[in-house]
């Protein structure tokens, strides 16, 4: 169901882009955009590697559960921007709940899959076994994001306006503005991926009891 709700997303996505006359990769100019086709990605592989489990009598993938944990991580950071930073804004572009949660993608991108992908994480996708250094893997996508974003605008390789997030538009605010945003960012997401971590933690733990009674 995930990946079948990410690949609508991405279709819907690609032809507003088009639409709009923007290039084919605007696609990955925002966060949303790339959480959610890693997130397409993740899904793909953990059904592949379930379809392979059951055939063989076996466990399911252990670097496809922690790749599903890294993307739900994202998806969730998503969700929690859009609620915290996006939604409450007085832009009509970008703030709002009906044009942030029922407008085109957005549907699916803010609101659908990363709920059903934080929901599937909770109860459907078994034992994790997550290690605490996959806290460090599901934060640096966003670490990426972010020095990539900066890095291009700051250097005037993008103009300020073509920046996919206001806070990103560097030259529009103080440099310690700039650092603050990215230490939010970096932040949310640390929080999201050390709490998720200790749900999928005590799933395995949980997982293990009932295995030996």
């Amino acid at each position: 169901m995930l990946l079948v709700a990410e690949i609508i997303g991405l279709i819907i996505s690609v032809i507003n882009q088009l639409k709009k006359g923007n290039p084919a990769y605007y696609v990955f100019k925002a966060y949303t955009q790339d959480s959610n086709i890693l997130s397409m990605f993740s899904a793909l592989v953990l059904l592949l590697a379930a379809v392979k489990a059951i055939k063989s009598g076996s466990e399911i993938s252990h670097k496809a559960l922690v790749f599903r944990y890294v993307t739900t991580c994202l998806t969730t950071v998503t969700f929690l921007i859009v609620v915290v930073v996006l939604m409450p804004n007085k832009d009509p572009e970008v703030g709002g709940f009906i044009n942030n949660f029922f407008t085109g993608s957005l549907f699916w991108y803010h609101g659908f899959c990363p709920i059903l992908a934080f929901i599937m994480f909770l109860f459907f996708e078994g034992k994790h076994d997550l290690k605490a250094k996959n806290i460090i893997l599901a934060v640096i996508p966003t670490f990426l994001y972010a020095i990539t974003w900066v890095s291009l605008v700051a250097f005037n390789i993008v103009p300020d306006e073509d920046a996919p997030y206001p806070f990103l538009r560097v030259h529009q605010q103080s440099v310690g503005a700039s650092v603050m945003w990215c230490c939010i960012i970096l932040g949310v997401a640390a929080v999201v991926a050390t709490v998720l971590y200790f749900i999928g933690r005590e799933k395995s733990v949980s997982k293990n009891e009932t295995t030996e009674e």
